[in-house]
């Protein structure tokens, strides 16, 4: 399992959208699950975006799309408030890094 809390903006947190977190600057005190992942081996969050590899292989990833940081289909642009899968299941990832060009 994995829990988010701190500042929500951009989706970054992964905690869906709604009208508390899809506000800017809104904040989340208490740590809550973040829903739609199992098995998380590895997790590497960035200023605005968050990447996540669970032992089956599959990467999934989630806050702003800008500059395909996520590497989601769709566009390299907006916000992905949940976590979507990033890639077709991969052999196990060692580790994962973020950054922003």
């Amino acid at each position: 399992e994995l829990y988010a809390w701190g500042c929500a903006d951009e989706g970054r947190l992964g905690l869906g959208g709604g009208s508390v977190l899809g506000a800017t600057k809104a904040k989340v005190f208490t740590p809550r699950k973040v829903e739609g992942l199992a098995g998380v081996a590895h997790v590497a969050a960035g200023w605005s975006h968050t990447l996540a590899a669970t032992r089956s292989g599959r990467v999934y990833g989630w806050g702003d799309r800008g500059d395909h940081c996520l590497g989601l289909a769709g566009g390299s642009s907006g916000l992905q408030a949940a976590p979507e899968p990033c890639f077709e299941p991969t052999p196990y990832p060692a580790a994962l890094c973020v950054g922003r060009l």
